[in-house]
């Protein structure tokens, strides 16, 4: 770029071209008054004034275009130097916010916080360097003083986190001039997540405003301490909040993420909002730790989506969340209630050894995808009422400690609930099975309920202990004479005065055999 520059600037002052124009200007001079010489002395003068008038016109041009030449390098001599100050201008800012930043006084560096933020007022292409520093000054280690609830955070808080080094370090008790100086510290860093509150916020002001919304910034806030986050209605690029810990709530409601986000290994130990949240990219919370109530309603997952090995001990809320992509909570815990009415799961959603303690609510999702819960365990409630499978359900060895609802659910595809154990009631009322329903060795410790299901492909439901009443009233089946298996009492008859294969489930008469039959298709139209 330098050397671009200095090309033109040699050719500029290059003084022969003034040399060569001089002598154009004399030979245009000359040729024009020999051309208009004529004969009489008064043409001569008429010649000789024309002439030297030319000349004088070369000159003047070459003069103009001297003059616009200086003024051009003046003006870009002027713009470098502004550059040059401006360099110097911010170079100068920078060193003293840096100064300000490692000062040992609160009040210092919350003014280095400050200068920094204006700093990105002003130079909009130095934004991202600036949100860079202040992430890494809340990177940096913290212990929050124990006793916060004085501050208007919770205190309890801290004894859900101890399981944490930072923690355990946090509620020892210090001398009263250090916990002095983490409230004094606690200050700047809310100084610090109040800066980037302001401004990475799409609600956030125009350009030029004291809250202007900083565009396209990324945040790199891996092993940060918080206390009290609100980035409500936050929009970044892509953001990396591995292993953080946010004491208090931590509201990202209707925040915006262009692209892949981690909060792996993240803890939140106050209530987490991401109500309405839009994740563009990928989204991991792998091994994330949610103490308080979690809020995921609404939000919309557009990439990969994983909870693996999430703890949340309270409420868990996913009510009406959209999953884009596959969607992983493999070996999650619940330990609270788990809301997941009304969501969609486009792809497949991995549920495979996922620990409910309480109550598990799934009425009315959509399934598009294969749906794994295999190795789960419903603890309390399971609620799968007008759920929808879409293609296959599989919840082979799935415990059920309290009832189990899928009335009016939906199986698209092949329904496998081989070895699964239902030690409360089960309802499977008004199901519709579209292809290969499962229920091989199936534990049914209290009663369960098929009223009114229907099967349109094989099912096998007699290889399952049944220790209560089973109830398959009004039960339909598609095809009579495909290879079924039905509990001890209960048999499939075509409907009466009707051609087809269709028919229904009705007990068998006193006199058939107690015991669990299978059909083949190869009995008699009497024995069907």
């Amino acid at each position: 770029m330098k050397s671009r520059r200095k090309g033109p600037s040699l050719r500029e002052f290059a003084w022969v071209w003034v040399w060569v124009t001089l002598a154009v200007s004399v030979a245009v001079g000359i040729t024009i008054t020999v051309l208009l010489w004529g004969d009489t002395p008064a043409n001569h003068r008429d010649a000789f004034d024309i002439g030297w008038k030319s000349s004088a016109a070369v000159l003047a041009i070459l003069a103009a275009f001297v003059t616009v030449e200086r003024l051009r390098l003046s003006q870009r001599e002027h713009h470098r130097q502004l550059h040059n100050d401006e360099a110097t201008h911010i170079n100068t800012l920078s060193s003293q916010a840096s100064e300000q930043l490692g000062s040992d006084k609160a009040a210092v560096r919350i003014g280095g916080l400050t200068d920094l933020e204006r700093l990105a007022e002003q130079y909009p292409t130095l934004r991202q360097t600036v949100v860079d520093r202040i992430c890494a000054y809340l990177r940096a280690p913290y212990q929050p003083p124990s006793n916060l609830s004085a501050l208007g955070v919770d205190a309890r808080l801290f004894s859900v986190s101890a399981t944490t080094d930072q923690a355990k370090q946090s509620v020892s008790a210090g001398a009263d001039d250090e916990i002095a100086a983490r409230r004094l510290e606690l200050d700047v860093r809310r100084t610090a997540q109040q800066i980037l509150h302001r401004h990475l916020r799409r609600e956030s002001g125009a350009e030029g405003s004291s809250d202007a919304f900083w565009e396209k910034i990324s945040v790199d806030l891996r092993d940060a301490v918080l206390v009290e986050v609100d980035f409500t209605n936050f929009q970044v690029a892509s953001a990396d909040f591995r292993n953080m810990i946010i004491y208090g709530v931590a509201l990202f409601s209707w925040a915006t993420f262009e692209e892949d986000v981690s909060f792996d290994g993240a803890t939140f130990d106050g209530a987490a909002e991401f109500t309405g949240a839009k994740f563009q990219g990928s989204a991991t919370f792998r091994n994330v730790t949610f103490c308080g109530d979690a809020s995921f309603g609404g939000a919309q997952f557009g990439g990969f989506s994983t909870f693996a090995d999430v703890t949340f001990d309270r409420s868990a809320a996913f009510t009406k969340a959209t999953f884009g992509w596959p969607a992983e909570f493999t070996k999650a815990t619940f330990d609270g209630p788990a809301h997941f009415a009304s969501a969609t799961f486009a792809e497949d959603a991995l549920f495979t050894e996922a620990t409910f303690d309480r109550s598990a609510t799934f009425s009315e999702v959509q399934f598009h995808g294969d749906a794994f819960f295999g190795r789960a365990q419903f603890r309390g409630d399971a609620s799968f009422n007008e759920a929808e499978f879409d293609v296959s359900a599989a919840f082979q060895r799935a415990m059920f400690g309290g009832p189990a609802a899928f009335t009016r659910a939906t199986f698209g595809g092949d329904a496998w609930f081989r070895r699964a154990t239902f030690n409360e009631s089960a309802r499977f009322s008004v199901a519709r099975f579209a292809r290969f329903a499962e229920f091989v060795e199936v534990t049914f410790e209290k009663d369960v309920s098929f009223k009114e299901a229907k099967f349109n492909g094989d099912a096998l439901l007699g290889e399952t202990t049944y220790k209560a009443e089973i109830a398959l009233d009004g039960a339909r089946v598609d095809n009579v004479k495909h290879k079924h298996a039905w509990p001890a009492g209960w048999h499939a008859e075509a409907f009466p005065h009707q051609s087809g294969t269709t028919g229904r489930l009705v007990p068998v008469a006193p006199s058939r055999d107690d015991g669990p039959r299978e059909h083949t298709g190869d009995e008699s139209e009497a024995d069907v």
